[in-house]
């Protein structure tokens, strides 16, 4: 399935699975109350944040009212441009392998972040030059350089 251009609200779980492709430029994936986003099996995954807009520089966004577990397992999620915003919810990354290794910047806003599996979730920081616009208050707009920082 590719996604056109625009914000893109869920009313049920998003599954991409068996050797499923979901893909697509300048978009967000919304998902309220209890909707889930599951990456399994051989699926392949890119995605390239919004652009422009009220959603620019995410790319997957859960409501605060969402407290299930978004969910990558396969091992073909090569990127995942933008921000995946989860203030309540969990990312379970259980992958073999790198998630997410081609995108130019990636930030995670998550309740939990679970790795399992030997998985690999790439957290890049070229913030220039990308199209997706980093939102206000994260990556290299963030108000000062207290908090928690990633390294690979």
């Amino acid at each position: 399935m590719t996604l056109g251009p625009g914000d893109h609200y869920f009313c049920d779980a998003v599954t991409v699975k068996g050797n499923g492709t979901l893909q697509g430029t300048d978009v967000v994936m919304i998902f309220h109350d209890d909707k889930t986003f599951h990456a399994t099996d051989s699926s392949k995954i890119s995605l390239t944040g919004r652009t422009t807009g009220e959603w620019a520089g995410f790319v997957i966004v859960a409501s605060r009212d969402n407290e299930e577990q978004m969910e990558i397992s396969s091992g073909l999620v090569d990127r995942l441009l933008g921000t995946i915003y989860l203030p309540n919810a969990g990312l379970v990354i259980n992958a073999t392998g790198a998630v997410a290794e081609d995108s130019k910047w990636s930030v995670v806003v998550a309740k939990d972040i679970f790795l399992d599996k030997k998985a690999r979730l790439v957290i890049n920081t070229d913030y220039t030059g990308s199209g997706v616009p980093v939102p206000l208050g994260v990556g290299d707009k963030k108000a000062n350089n207290s908090g928690a920082r990633l390294r690979q």
